[in-house]
């Protein structure tokens, strides 16, 4: 397998692995709202094109939710919604690499799913009256979650961008330098995930 086809599958086989782990992670003791599946959608948006910018997050809850089970589908669909839209913001990702970007981007998406999946636990799960102050006691009782989910979100979505920004330039670095035989007074060339081009 040649060095350039190599740089092309790294990549991929990277999100592929945090798709499973995602998984995995839903289904191990944890916080309430502390999962990394709307950083893997922002990951998903930011790196991939559509649709499987798409599939990445709704593979990961898929794959959990077949284990865990499903809530009402009208509850299920809000909160594979919100991370369908959480997918957008990591297009915006794309344009503006930075560490304010990604803090922004992950209070945006830790939002989103507080909006979308409480006005649907209001006016499906019968647990509040369908009235505007019903909505707002919804959106009251879900702020410690809101807080879980805040700082969830955060912690996941710095560590899931930094490791595919950096990891791979490390990876292929590190193995540059492993081989002295092959070093020389020029600039090594690097494969070509290292310096993003086609």
């Amino acid at each position: 397998m040649n060095t350039r086809h190599r740089s092309i599958r790294y990549p991929t086989l990277l999100l592929i692995g945090l798709t499973v782990l995602a998984a995995l992670s839903r289904l191990l003791p944890h916080p309430p709202n502390v999962s990394p599946i709307a950083a893997l959608a922002l990951l998903g948006g930011a790196t991939l094109s559509f649709p499987w910018s798409f599939v990445l997050p709704t593979t990961a809850m898929l794959l959990s939710d077949l284990i865990l089970g499903f809530d009402r589908f009208p509850i299920t669909l809000s909160v594979y919604g919100s991370f369908c839209a959480t997918v957008a913001l990591g297009r915006w990702i794309k344009g503006h690499q930075g560490p304010w970007s990604l803090l922004g981007a992950s209070l945006g998406s830790s939002v989103i799913f507080y909006l979308i999946t409480n006005a649907a636990v209001w006016w499906f799960s019968g647990m509040y009256q369908r009235t505007g102050s019903g909505l707002i006691l919804s959106y009251v009782f879900a702020l410690p979650f809101f807080r879980h989910t805040l700082l969830g979100d955060l912690a996941y979505t710095f560590t899931l961008f930094l490791s595919v920004w950096h990891l791979p330039q490390v990876f292929f670095i590190t193995r540059w330098r492993a081989q002295p035989s092959v070093r020389s007074q020029h600039t090594p060339v690097l494969p070509a995930s290292a310096h993003d081009v086609p």
